[in-house]
């Protein structure tokens, strides 16, 4: 079993993410439209673009979450591209 796997001698009974983090926490995917837009404007405020855009991509590296919330990530990623890419104007 590889190091951090669940059980083993190196599984942790803590979760990996003890903190809030950049979009939010727990539940980011599970918001509106418009709370997220809020709290990826604050993310691009305090982190910067590219940093919030990989955040969001990361979300859709995992299947399960992929095919759940695909939509959304990928709303999400439009809406900061748009607003906060290349050659926009903030």
């Amino acid at each position: 079993m590889s190091r951090g796997a669940k059980g083993g001698p190196y599984a942790k009974e803590e979760p990996w993410i003890q903190r809030e983090g950049k979009l939010g926490g727990a539940g980011y995917l599970q918001r509106s439209a418009a709370e997220r837009h809020k709290l990826l404007d604050k993310c691009v405020k305090e982190y910067g673009y590219k940093s919030c855009l990989g955040s969001v991509l990361v979300l859709n590296r995992n299947a399960a979450v992929r095919e759940k919330y695909g939509a959304k990530i990928t709303a999400d990623k439009n809406y900061l591209v748009k607003k906060f890419g290349s050659g926009s104007k903030q």
